[in-house]
């Protein structure tokens, strides 16, 4: 029995192909670029579903904060999330951030936190 073409040109692809746009993005971001990943994914309904999910990711806008803590020398870990409170920058209702950096000073027992989110 013959193999079907259509597996074939399958088996024999590198890599798969997906696309995500969203002309949004590209007008708040007047930077945004096209991104391409490669990955060890077979299918393609797998890979269009691993772009779509890096996409969702990367077209909310994030910002990055630094925070300065006294007292709390080795209680933050990078890749930890916290929620930070605070009455400026919209930040009220509070909200999640992960610790992209920590810089702790022990002599004068301040923490500094890189925070991303």
């Amino acid at each position: 029995m013959p193999a079907d073409p259509a597996r074939i040109s399958q088996i024999t692809q590198a890599a798969r192909t997906s696309k995500s746009e969203d002309g949004t993005v590209k007008v708040l971001s007047l930077g945004a670029r096209d991104r391409e990943i490669t990955s060890a994914l077979y299918e393609q309904l797998d890979a269009e579903a691993e772009n779509l999910r890096q996409f969702n990711l990367m077209k909310v806008a994030r910002d990055i904060y630094q925070v300065q803590l006294s007292g709390q020398n080795g209680v933050y870990r990078v890749g930890q999330t916290r929620t930070i409170k605070y009455p400026r920058f919209g930040l009220t209702a509070g909200r999640d951030f992960m610790i992209k950096g920590v810089s702790e000073q022990f002599g004068t027992g301040l923490t500094i936190l890189t925070l991303w989110g």
